[in-house]
């Protein structure tokens, strides 16, 4: 199956996991902006203030989220590649100030839930073909290729760093990033955007959301999608500066033998997840999110004790069989737009 990018462009604007709903009219209209970029749509609406005009700080933060996007691209030459190949030849590579963090605290991140969030396995991510921008139809990867990723024993325990030199222990450690950079690029969005005055807004990018501050006459309102596409499950009012970040295994796959499987894998078998068909995580920090939501996805029925793991107290689930899972605090917050028929409960 070949998609070509308009094909993909327009499949992302209509099934993206979050949605912007419509804010009431005002005076002055919401300024937008949309730049294809992390392998999704973004999208950029903010409130201008009288006196301020956003066309100078938008182009800005184009040009900031270009360079993140090439310089964190997993497949692609940029930074990332370069310290995947210096990693690969036992060398020592020295990471510039927004890599070095981005890595600093993916390990970290790995870190807490056991591994379920695991940014070394861009081996095996590219063994299964997602280390390409068409998701091309071909074969499942030999069952002994994949053992023998596993049996590498990849994880980012195997980094070393001193000062801004990043080592491996482990050749076969291979970056992806995916999983989080999108989240961390969008806190660094927000932050760029809110230090040139502009203190309500979103930035969007799939299924990663910044909101802060209101949006025209009210708080932001977020639309949390059905992982089948049939219309919005639930409604998040937004407070203050919050992310909102959705994991699924819809958003990108391919293919294989006639079967489609998904592009979260799970690291401890080194084949899709498939239990969780989405996860939504809500918190003040989109890096954590991220993480957080793809280790959810990939726990399956332990999706709890990782939530726990990372400090999470609001989150939804929905599994691959159709059950809507909440803990206690994303319950009592959302509006359930589309759930009065379906399997409901609250187990965390």
């Amino acid at each position: 199956m070949f998609m070509s990018r308009r094909r993909f462009l327009t499949a992302a604007a209509a099934g993206s996991a979050l949605v912007v709903l419509g804010t009431q009219q005002a005076t002055s209209p919401p300024r937008r902006a949309r730049w294809f970029l992390f392998g999704t749509l973004v999208d950029v609406e903010l409130i201008e203030p009288a006196g301020h005009d956003a066309t100078p700080v938008l182009a800005l933060l184009a040009e900031r989220l270009q360079r993140l996007h090439v310089d964190w691209h997993a497949w692609k030459p940029g930074r990332l590649g370069d310290l995947n190949r210096a990693l690969a030849s036992g060398l020592p590579y020295v990471a510039e100030p927004s890599l070095l963090a981005l890595v600093r605290d993916a390990q970290s991140l790995s870190q807490r839930c056991g591994g379920l969030f695991n940014p070394a396995i861009g081996g095996l991510i590219g063994l299964w073909g997602f280390h390409r921008d068409e998701m091309l139809a071909g074969s499942i990867p030999s069952r002994d290729a994949i053992e023998r990723l596993l049996e590498a024993d990849v994880t980012p325990d195997a980094l070393t760093f001193d000062g801004d030199t990043v080592r491996s222990q482990n050749p076969a450690v291979q970056l992806d990033l995916g999983a989080y950079a999108k989240g961390y690029a969008l806190d660094l969005a927000q932050t760029l955007l809110h230090d040139h005055g502009f203190a309500d807004a979103v930035v969007n990018a799939g299924g990663d959301l910044v909101a802060s501050g209101r949006g025209p006459g009210r708080p932001w309102h977020i639309g949390i999608r059905h992982p089948s596409g049939r219309g919005t499950l639930a409604l998040i009012e937004t407070a203050g500066r919050e992310a909102v970040v959705t994991s699924g295994n819809y958003e990108r796959y391919r293919v294989l033998d006639g079967r489609r499987y998904a592009h979260i894998l799970d690291p401890r078998t080194g084949w899709p997840a498939e239990a969780v068909a989405s996860a939504t995580v809500v918190c003040a920090d989109a890096a954590l999110a991220d993480a957080a939501s793809t280790a959810i996805s990939v726990a399956g029925e332990q999706w709890p004790d990782v939530a726990v793991a990372f400090g999470i107290d609001q989150a939804m689930v929905v599994t691959a069989d159709g059950r809507v899972q909440f803990t206690r605090a994303m319950y009592e917050r959302v509006d359930p737009v589309n759930l009065r028929a379906r399997a409901v409960s609250v187990i965390a």
